[in-house]
Formats: structure tokens, sequence, C-alpha cells
């Protein structure tokens, strides 16, 4: 690690300190950044750095109050102080018991790499010379953190994919082909993009509750060269959803809820120090409330419930929840994904599949 100067631990510390929560750090950050304009390259890269490090050891430097928080915030920088080997403690009570809490640690400490999903083989050779690792057996590539590839998604050859997504559709991909498939929670339309390119569906509908974030799908699919699905404007976790859903004839619906997203909060810790435990209760009465309106909807026979959520309520809890007033279903396979023959590791994501009787 290349030494940093001493105003570099004081000035990420009053950043920290003036951050107040009400956007994600990294647009906080860019803020900050255009305020300094005097800041270097090397600057603004030393202050990221170190506010990152700062939250995912947020924990461990907040109990320490009489140590100032600069001089600790430079000992865990240097190595002379252990980084935080438990960041998701106070929340433990809450993480479902098929996951680690060493490898999660672990995890947590990691850069997030980027993954890259290319569509043909073609861009192989571009992959390797931009310093990529292929995945084994897939498209998806692995590349450094921090590695800038807005060129290449901007020519449409592939698209900057979490490896645990591409993991749960390829998996299941059997389960999409020659279905009408319905992605009711498709935000800007990643797994879609995959339904697509692995599934090979015979008709797909993208819902989702913001029309902003359908155009970015719409243009993303033409971007990449993909068959653009039918969208529509629909809210879930509404009451009043009852009749749009008629007109939806699907037999195989992709149910991504909404959730705490605790399974990627490696990439925004600063949610993790933040976060209020209760929002869980709340985010699990929502899922709930999707899960019974696609029961309840006519034609629909396998959903695919996905969260990219730690917590046992969100998950296997949420399913047998349902599975006790929805008998008519039954749970046919259930995992966590991310993992990769690799010692860099995706995001956590926790898939059951739901099969009408």
């Amino acid at each position: 690690m290349q030494a940093r100067h001493p105003r570099h631990y004081e000035q990420a510390i009053q950043i920290i300190e003036a951050y107040a929560g009400t956007m994600p750090f990294a647009l906080y950050l860019k803020s900050v950044f255009r305020q300094h304009k005097n800041w270097g390259s090397k600057d603004r890269k030393a202050y990221r750095e170190l506010c990152y490090l700062y939250w995912k050891n947020f924990r461990f430097i907040d109990a320490c109050a009489e140590i100032n928080r600069a001089e600790l915030l430079k000992s865990i920088d240097t190595g002379l102080t252990p980084a935080d080997t438990d960041p998701y403690n106070h929340l433990k009570e809450h993480i479902s018991q098929d996951i680690s809490i060493a490898d999660l640690s672990n995890w947590m400490h990691e850069p997030a790499p980027v993954y890259l999903y290319v569509w043909d083989d073609l861009s192989h050779a571009d992959c390797i010379e931009a310093g990529g690792t292929r995945i084994a057996d897939s498209n998806t590539w692995m590349f450094p953190s921090g590695t800038d590839l807005q060129n290449w998604i901007e020519r449409g050859i592939g698209i900057i994919q979490d490896i645990a997504s591409t993991q749960v559709i390829d998996r299941h991909k059997a389960i999409f082909k020659a279905q009408n498939v319905w992605d009711c929670c498709a935000g800007a339309g990643g797994k879609a993009l995959m339904i697509q390119q692995l599934g090979n569906p015979k008709t797909l509908i993208c819902t989702d509750k913001r029309s902003t974030i359908l155009d970015n799908l719409v243009i993303r699919f033409r971007k990449n060269k993909k068959e653009v699905p039918e969208v529509r404007v629909l809210d879930l976790s509404q009451k009043g959803s009852a009749n749009e859903l008629k007109g939806i004839h699907s037999e195989v619906v992709l149910a991504d809820v909404p959730c705490t997203g605790s399974g990627t909060w490696r990439r925004n810790p600063e949610v993790l120090a933040l976060f209020n435990e209760k929002q869980i209760a709340e985010y699990a009465e929502m899922q709930n409330g999707i899960l019974k309106a696609l029961a309840e909807t006519e034609h629909i026979n396998t959903i695919l419930y996905c969260t990219c959520s730690l917590f046992h309520k969100e998950n296997e809890g949420q399913i047998d929840r349902f599975l006790e007033t929805h008998s008519d279903f039954r749970m046919i396979d259930s995992a966590y994904y991310g993992d990769t023959s690799l010692k860099v590791r995706g995001d956590y994501l926790f898939c059951a599949v739901l099969k009408r009787n």
C-alpha cells in the first residue's frame, strides 16, 4: 500500500462526520469531490478508500471513543490494528443459519469485483487483455474492483451482472424454456436479459412500479440487441393491483422482491452502519404481500422467489410462512448463490423455487 499523508485520515473522518445518510454514500462522495476540485486523483482515491474502510469497521471504531478516530483509521489502514472480524455482529440473530459468519466477515473486507457477462466468445480475448478472469463454465468474467467497463457496456458487448444473479438464472434455465415468463420486479432488467439469453422463454413480460426504470430496461435490451419484452408499470405491494394482474398470462414468474439488500452491503457498507433492524419486519410484510398476490394470480404454476438478503425472516422464514397458508404450493429447491471457484466471491443471493401442486 502506498503511504498516505496524515491529512488523508483527518479529511476522511471529516467527510464521514458530515454525511447525513440521506443519499447513497457513493453519490455523496461525488458531490464532495465536485466541491473540492483542487483535490488530485490520488487524494480522491485515498479519501474513497479510507471512507469505505471506516464504514466496514464502524462498529470497532465507534466503540473506541477514547481514541482519536483518524489515528485509529490509520492504524487499521496500515495493519497495526486488525479489521473488524464480525461487522454484522449486531444483526447476527437475524442472519440465516445457512450463512457462515466467518465467511461473511471475510467477504465483507474483500474488494468487490466487477462481473461482466459477455454475449459471445468473440469478446474473450479482449477480456483477457483487460485483466479479466473467466468464471469456469460460463461467459462471466471477473475484473478487479473499480475496473471501468463502461465503454464495453455502451457497445452492447455484455452486461455488468453479479455472479450470483447469473448463477440463479443458469441453474433454473430449464424452468424458463418455452414458457411465458414474467419478471415481476424487473428493475433495470439484468436478470430479464439473462432469462432471454439462457432461458429461451416463449414470451417475457417485465413489470416494475417505476416507469423510468422500465424505460431504461427497454434501452438496455436494445443496446444489447435482445428482443424487447412487454413492459408494464405495476406495483405488487399495493392491494389494488389484483385487477391489473388479470391480464398477465404467465406460467413462470421471477420475483426478485424488494429487500434489505444485506447481501450486497460490502459494496455500500454505510447501509450496514445506519441500518434499523425494524426494517427487516417491514420488508418481510411487503414480500409476503407480493407472494400472496402471485399465488392468487391465475396461470402461475412456478415462482422463483429471490432476495439479496442474508436475513432468515426474508428468506427461509418467508418461504415457511408462505407454505403454511398456501398448501397448493411446495418448495422444490432453495439455496444461497454467489460463491465461485475463485477466492473472491459475489453478492449473497437467496432463491427458492415454489411449484404449484
